[in-house]
């Protein structure tokens, strides 16, 4: 419907309907301009006296499937891009084509704008900025709009805050625990996925895991519902932390409880590598018969619920994960475009896994063609490499704006430079749906990737665990700092520097010959400091 509001020099404005059910339903304003607008209509007289030109004067007058090339069109606002998305679905993109819409395709938007295009300046950006432009391009792509999280994690006392960012470089998306092995950390993770799904008003078991207990002392420091889903990361054999979370069914209606159910699901996603035990009639037998167990017998039976998946199984799960991207336009954006941060990966970048995966989604409906082969890529995959295309994808299908994913240490089966592209990877994926992720990890590796006000260390000393915010900026910073500040003195006791401490000879040539000279630059420094301690010790003497 055109408007004829006279923005004193062009007449653009139109309102956007969708007829639904035979009814309008409102999709926003848009201003519609052309190239040479001046040039081509009949000029009339603008509130202010100038020329005015009207775009209605060479608007079709009949239906339409695409405007001409030198047609464009410009949203008004946020909503305008988010109705379409919603109501039009996987056929926004065809709607954005048909209006040559600047905001989804930003190209020719930036062309005409250094151009200095009068129609665009004057008229459809009349009342926005750039950056609008640039923020409505991410929203007509199906990403979100980014917002700020800020809330906190008490545990007793002690506080975990989340602040995110959204415009911050580094981002600020990814917060990490860390921590000496057996200082609590999946512990912590497991308690906060329960706390979370609280606040999202489930009721959840509290005796699933065989390992891990609930704990009344985790309070989230956030308004109920504040969330739209949690999803925990694990590959880790071992842990049923995040495997084994599940809601508690209390009600006496079976609908009921199914809903509940549901519920559940839809809030709370695990991706790894555990399963739940579907084939336990052989210990449930055991267990009526032997109706005295001990403590440990129970807890063994408990542990059993939970098996690995086979290679095939994941390979599946792998499968029917990219089938349901396919058919989402926004999810198979988001999918290719986190495939090319895969590409700093010689692996990926060399074996063209990424190119099948991307013409696989882009082909139409030519599916079956394509399925035997990236099953046979994805067999031929390393363990590492297995990981993270399957996490990923799984995080792709499931992830949604306000989702926090919980991820476990993401180092198991990673190799340092394929660790440091998981991490870039999902970051650049959580800034695409404005979503946070918390991350336990014992790898300095991870911390490269992120900056300081994100990380915290987690001290345990008997029961009392602490929080510390690391003081030294840990982003782009050398594993070795990272690692001596994170570990402290307990790094001196171990490992080369141990041996290198019991072997101090009187000088430094001494000690290196001792090596047989093969010492590299941090144990030749670790030199120096011992032996110039010794030496103070001397004097003092």
């Amino acid at each position: 419907e055109y408007h004829h509001y006279d923005d004193y020099s062009y007449c653009t404005k139109y309102y956007a309907y969708k007829k639904i059910n035979n009814e309008n339903t409102f999709l926003g304003c848009v201003k519609i301009g052309c190239l040479n607008l001046s040039e081509k209509v009949e000029s009339g007289v603008s509130n202010n006296g100038f020329a005015s030109y009207s775009i209605d004067q060479i608007m079709p007058t009949d239906e339409f499937n695409n405007l001409e090339n030198d047609y464009f069109s410009l949203g008004q606002s946020i909503d305008y891009y988010k109705n379409i998305n919603d109501i039009f679905g996987n056929d926004a993109d065809e709607y954005y084509k048909s209006l040559n819409d600047l905001a989804y395709s930003i190209d020719k938007f930036k062309s005409l704008y250094n151009d200095k295009e009068p129609c665009l300046v004057y008229s459809l950006l009349r009342e926005l900025h750039y950056t609008n432009v640039i923020q409505f391009n991410r929203i007509s792509h199906g990403e979100c709009e980014n917002t700020r999280y800020d809330f906190d994690i008490y545990y007793k006392d002690e506080k975990l805050p989340i602040i995110v960012d959204p415009d911050e470089n580094p981002p600020s998306n990814i917060h990490v625990l860390i921590g000496r092995n057996g200082v609590g950390k999946t512990f912590l993770l497991y308690n906060i996925v329960c706390h979370l799904l609280e606040n999202m008003e489930l009721i959840i078991d509290k005796n699933s895991s065989h390992k891990y207990k609930y704990s009344e002392a985790f309070k989230v420091d956030a308004e109920r519902n504040s969330f739209a889903g949690v999803i925990g990361v694990s590959f880790s054999a071992f842990d049923d932390g995040l495997s084994s979370i599940q809601v508690k069914s209390e009600s006496e209606s079976l609908l009921e409880n199914q809903h509940m159910k549901d519920d559940f699901k839809k809030k709370y996603k695990y991706i790894g590598l555990l399963k739940r035990n579907t084939n336990r009639h052989d210990i449930d037998d055991t267990r009526e018969s032997n109706n005295e167990e001990s403590d440990f017998e129970k807890e063994k039976n408990k542990e059993i619920q939970f098996i690995t998946k086979s290679a095939n199984e994941m390979c599946a799960e792998f499968v029917n994960s990219l089938k349901r991207i396919k058919t989402d336009r926004v999810k198979r954006e988001t999918f290719i475009e986190t495939c090319d941060q895969l590409k700093t990966d010689s692996m990926f970048s060399d074996n063209e896994f990424i190119k099948l995966l991307n013409n696989y989604l882009t082909q139409g409906n030519k599916v079956e063609e394509y399925i035997d082969r990236i099953e046979r890529f994805f067999y031929m995959l390393s363990s590492g490499h297995m990981v993270i295309i399957l996490s990923l994808t799984c995080l792709c299908e499931a992830i949604y704006e306000k989702t926090i994913v919980i991820i476990d240490e993401p180092e198991i089966h990673l190799h340092p430079p394929l660790l440091s592209t998981y991490i870039r990877s999902l970051s650049f994926m959580l800034r695409k749906k404005n979503a946070v992720a918390i991350l336990a990890t014992h790898s300095p590796i991870v911390l490269q990737e992120v900056p300081s006000c994100c990380v915290t260390k987690v001290i345990r000393k008997d029961d009392n665990m602490s929080f510390i915010r690391i003081e030294n900026e840990t982003f782009a910073s050398g594993t070795d700092l990272i690692t001596r500040e994170i570990f402290g003195y307990d790094i001196l006791k171990t490992g080369f520097y141990k041996l290198i401490e019991d072997n101090l000879k009187e000088d430094f040539e001494a000690t290196m010959k001792y090596f047989n000279d093969r010492v590299g630059s941090l144990g030749q420094m670790l030199m120096l400091d011992l032996l110039s301690e010794q030496e103070n010790e001397n004097d003092q003497t």
